[in-house]
């Protein structure tokens, strides 16, 4: 009998295992979905470890700072520097004034990105 109730508590254990597996690869589609947002375009480097330092430069703690590589046909692969991630394009632009005027930005550059 012991037999029969370890190979019973073995099973429960690797149906109750499977129950959590497939639990969690229960993904949300709207969580898999591509997020867009705005951004300001801050700089653009053709060397990684120039927008590296760019980004790590930069000391605004309420903006989040990032690169994205880009391929620009005929020029090759850039790392845009991007400051925030506003849900509308006016939120982008607000900002984007406060930083012209601050001498930041010396031209207009908020895409709409994803990811």
């Amino acid at each position: 009998m012991p037999l029969l109730i370890s190979i019973s508590k073995g099973f429960s254990k690797s149906i109750l295992l499977l129950f959590l597996l497939i639990a969690f690869m229960q993904i949300n589609a709207a969580d898999c979905a591509e997020q867009t947002y705005y951004s300001i375009h801050l700089a653009s480097f053709k060397n990684l470890r120039n927008a590296n330092a760019f980004v790590n430069k930069l000391k605004i703690k309420e903006k989040v700072v990032f690169w994205k590589e880009t391929d620009i046909p005929g020029k090759g692969i850039f790392y845009r520097v991007y400051l925030g991630k506003y849900s509308n394009k006016a939120e982008a632009l607000e900002f984007w004034e406060k930083l012209k005027k601050a001498g930041v930005v010396s031209y207009y550059g908020i895409p709409l990105l994803s990811g």
